[in-house]
C-alpha cells in the first residue's frame, strides 16, 4: 500500500464531510461536536484560552472518538487531569496555544519581528500546567534555541521538546510526553499561526490518519511538513525571483526564459532585490539544514519508542502506525536534501546576478567615460580651430601693433632717415626675451622627460 498517499492535500482540502466545522468520527460516521478551532470570521485576540481535542481509541483500537473543548486552568489545581480514562485504549490529547498574532502600529506596519505568540497562563500555573503533563522543562523557556531533545522520567514518561529555529514565519514550539504503559500521548503547541493550528487539526481530524494517533510523533511529523512546505516555497520563490533578474536585464541568452525581458527592472532595483535574496538564501540555508537535522533526530526517537511501548496485543497497531510515519517523515527529510541542489543553484544564480550588475555598472562607467572622452575631442578641436584662427590673424596683428610703434618717423621729409634712433631698444628687448622664453621652454621640457622616464 502506497502510505504516502495518507498525507496529500487532497485528504484535507476542506472538501469532504469529515473536515466539515463540529464533526468528527466514530467508525466512519460523523458525530457532533464542538468546533475544532476558532473560526475563519472569528477575530484573533490574545485572550483566546487553550484549546484541548481529545482521540480516544477503543479496546482493540476498533474506532476512534474525537472531542474537543477548552482547556481549564482551574482543572490543573483540582486534579482532574486525567490521562486515560476506563476502557480507552489509547489517548492523544492536543492542547493548542493562542496563535501567534503579528503586531502592527496604527499605519498596519510591524512594530515586532516575528514576535512570540503570548503565554496564555501566568507564570506559576505554566509551571503547574508543565509538572501536570510531565512535558520537557525546556519548553519553560522564551529564548530562541532551536533544539530537538528527549527525556525519560523514572516513572517511564518520555518527553520531548522541538523548536525550530526562527526563520520569519515558521517558529514553533512542540511539548510531548508519553506514557508507554498507557500509550497516551500529550502534545502542547505554541507558537503556531492560526492557519497553521487549524492546518495541523485539520489533518488530525481527518479520517485516514485516525489509526496514527496512537504514536507519539504523529504530531512532530505534521509539524514538520509544514516546515517542509515553508522551506519549499521559499526556495521556490528565491529560484524564480533569481532567474526573472538574470533574463530581465539580459545576463542570459536562454531562450525558455525569454518572457521575462517584457518585465521592467532597473539596475538600481535589480541590485536592491538581488541583494535581498542572497540575504534571504543566507537564512534559507540555515533553515534547511536545522530542518535535516531536526527530522533526523526526530527518525532516531522511533526505535527507542518501539522498545519501551508493551502494549501485548496492541503492539502491532502501534507498530504500524510508527512505520507509516517513520516512513513519512523520512520521505520528506529525503526531499528536503534533495532540495539542497537546487538551494546551491539558486544561491550561485544570485552571486552571478550580483557580479553580472557590477560589470553592466562598470560597463555603463566605461561608457561615460568613453562619452566625455569624445566630447573632450570635439572641445580639443574646437579648441584647434580657435588656435588656427588666431595664428591667422597673427601676423596682421604683429605688423599692425609693429607700425603703431614709435619707431618711425612716417612724416619725415623725402630722402631723410624714418628710422628713429632708439629703434635698436627694440632689438635690445625682442631678441633676449624670444631666447629666455625659447630657454626655459627647453628645460620644462628636459626635465618633463627625465621624470616621465
Amino acid at each position: 500500500m502506497d502510505y504516502q498517499s495518507l498525507f496529500t492535500r487532497n485528504i484535507y482540502n476542506g472538501k469532504g464531510p469529515h473536515l466539515q466545522r463540529g464533526t468528527s468520527n466514530r467508525l466512519g460516521q460523523p458525530t457532533r461536536h464542538n468546533p475544532p478551532f476558532y473560526s475563519p470570521e472569528e477575530k484573533l485576540t490574545i485572550s483566546h484560552p487553550v484549546r484541548e481535542i481529545l482521540f480516544r481509541h477503543s479496546e482493540g483500537c476498533s474506532s476512534v472518538l474525537v472531542d474537543d473543548d477548552f482547556f481549564r486552568a482551574e482543572d490543573i489545581d483540582e486534579g482532574k487531569i486525567r490521562v486515560q480514562d476506563e476502557g480507552e485504549h489509547a489517548r492523544l490529547r492536543l492542547l493548542i496555544a493562542p496563535p501567534r498574532l503579528e503586531r502592527k502600529d496604527a499605519h498596519g506596519r510591524p512594530t515586532q519581528y516575528n514576535p512570540e505568540a503570548p503565554n496564555p497562563f501566568d507564570d506559576p500555573t505554566f509551571h503547574r500546567f508543565v509538572d501536570a503533563f510531565q512535558f520537557h522543562k525546556a519548553c519553560l523557556s522564551t529564548r530562541e534555541l532551536g533544539q530537538v531533545s528527549s527525556i525519560s522520567s523514572p516513572s517511564g514518561i518520555t518527553s520531548f521538546y522541538i523548536e525550530n529555529l526562527s526563520y520569519r514565519e515558521g517558529w514553533y514550539k512542540v511539548s510531548i510526553a508519553y506514557d508507554p504503559a498507557l500509550m497516551s500521548t500529550s502534545v502542547y503547541l505554541h507558537n503556531f499561526e492560526m492557519h497553521e493550528s487549524r492546518t495541523i487539526c485539520d489533518r488530525l481530524l481527518s479520517e485516514p490518519l485516525h489509526p496514527l494517533t496512537l504514536h507519539p510523533m504523529l504530531v512532530p511529523m505534521l509539524v514538520f511538513e509544514l516546515i517542509f512546505e515553508i522551506c519549499i516555497k521559499e526556495l521556490e520563490r528565491l529560484f524564480i525571483s533569481s532567474i526573472q533578474i538574470q533574463h530581465t536585464l539580459g545576463l542570459s541568452n536562454y531562450k525558455l526564459f525569454e518572457h521575462f525581458k517584457d518585465i521592467q527592472l532597473d539596475n538600481d532595483a535589480a541590485a536592491k532585490s538581488s541583494f535581498g535574496d542572497g540575504q534571504s538564501l543566507c537564512a534559507l540555508e540555515e533553515h534547511f539544514d536545522f530542518s535535516i537535522m531536526m527530522g533526523k533526530k526526530l527518525l532516531s526517537y522511533f526505535e527507542n519508542l518501539n522498545k519501551v511501548t508493551n502494549a501485548e496485543q496492541h503492539k502491532p497497531a502501534f507498530e504500524n502506525a510508527g512505520s507509516i510515519i517513520y516512513n513519512r517523515l523520512d520521505y520528506l527529510v529525503s526531499a528536503l536534501e534533495l532540495q539542497l541542489p537546487r538551494l546551491r543553484r539558486t544561491q550561485a544564480h544570485t552571486q552571478l546576478n550580483r557580479t553580472g550588475l557590477e560589470s553592466r555598472t562598470a560597463t555603463l562607467g566605461n561608457n561615460i567615460n568613453h562619452q566625455i572622452a569624445l566630447e573632450s575631442k570635439a572641445d580639443s578641436s574646437a579648441m584647434k580651430a580657435i588656435a588656427v584662427l588666431t595664428m591667422i590673424f597673427l601676423p596682421g596683428t604683429f605688423v599692425a601693433s609693429f607700425f603703431a610703434m614709435p619707431l618711425f618717423d612716417w612724416d619725415a621729409e623725402t630722402q631723410s632717415g624714418v628710422v628713429k634712433n632708439r629703434f635698436w631698444i627694440y632689438w635690445v628687448v625682442t631678441v633676449p626675451g624670444t631666447v629666455a622664453v625659447l630657454v626655459v621652454w627647453r628645460l620644462w621640457w628636459v626635465f618633463y622627460l627625465l621624470e616621465s622616464a
